[in-house]
């Protein structure tokens, strides 16, 4: 009961002077990167505490529960307490004040601070930045088209001749957007296009037109700060020629459709006009005593 009750105390000393200090004090900012569900550890330039130093570590400030780390000396005993939302995956350093946090997510980016009260109080931020891993790329075919490739020849007159075209083939990459997320597509290792864009809400997409006879390898790769993936493009799949050609819209298609509907249509309505005109003409015949009709009539009876 008297060292939880005296370590309480000791916390509401430290975090008043941690905040009157945090007016005064001016320290440079490291920054730190991390992917999703690694481990990283948050080191101040310390070699070795104070035996009795007291060490706070506070992640935003400004939020509630900002203390995740206190770590005090009562009576020769060391008692750290670990708080917030992911306690059980810290780890002090007492000898250095270095914290390790495992299992990181992205909610945990954000402004730590550190605070080091011995003889003298020093103080460090980190500014610590999580990413999930990047999405796969996806590549899908866009339009085609023909594209002029003059190749020059001699005839057997010696008079030059101008022929022969290739076909060029449209494909988009396309990758769900995220932080810091860029899009680029390469020629074998030369880098052909790139783009980014800060808006989190959208796809990014960027487009290639290659000859469909190209046999160089092409990929295109998401990346972000502490991520990347690849996508390689199979030009004999992707831009074969047996496939149907997406420049004709859903509207064409749908044009098409009624167009063969309504030859169906009128195919049917001249036919039935036909095998109308045809009985009344039978009709009429059997009228006027047409030999058939007689005969007809007489093997009825």
């Amino acid at each position: 009961m008297y060292g939880s009750a005296m370590m309480q105390i000791g916390t509401l000393v430290v975090i008043f002077i941690h905040f009157d200090l945090m007016c005064f004090l001016k320290d440079d900012v490291k920054r730190i990167t991390a992917k999703q569900g690694n481990t990283f550890t948050l080191r101040p330039e310390v070699h070795t505490l104070e035996i009795g130093a007291q060490i706070l570590w506070v992640f935003n400030q400004n939020s509630k529960d900002s203390k995740i780390v206190n770590s005090q000396v009562f009576k020769g005993e060391i008692h750290t307490e670990y708080s917030g939302h992911f306690k059980d995956r810290l780890l002090l350093d007492r000898n250095t004040g270095s914290l390790t946090i495992r299992n990181v997510t992205t909610r945990e980016s954000g402004i730590y601070r550190l605070q080091i009260i011995g003889e003298h109080v020093s103080s460090w931020h980190f500014n610590c930045t999580i990413y999930a891993p990047v999405s796969a790329p996806n590549i899908s075919r866009g339009h085609s088209h023909s594209t002029p490739n003059i190749a020059k020849s001699r005839t057997w007159s010696g008079a030059e001749t101008q022929s022969s075209s290739n076909r060029s083939c449209q494909v988009l990459c396309s990758v769900k957007k995220d932080r810091q997320v860029s899009l680029s597509w390469f020629r074998g290792n030369q880098l052909l296009s790139q783009t980014s864009s800060p808006d989190v809400n959208t796809t990014l997409s960027l487009t290639l037109d290659i000859d469909e006879k190209d046999n160089t390898m092409y990929s295109c790769v998401s990346s972000n700060p502490v991520s990347n993936d690849t996508t390689y493009l199979n030009i004999t799949v992707m831009c074969s020629m047996n496939q149907k050609d997406p420049s004709m819209s859903k509207r064409q298609y749908l044009l098409v459709l009624l167009a063969l509907c309504l030859c169906a249509t009128i195919a049917i309505v001249v036919m039935a006009i036909y095998l109308k005109k045809k009985g009344e003409n039978n009709i009429s015949r059997c009228t006027g005593g047409h030999p058939r009709c007689v005969t007809r009539d007489r093997t009825d009876l």
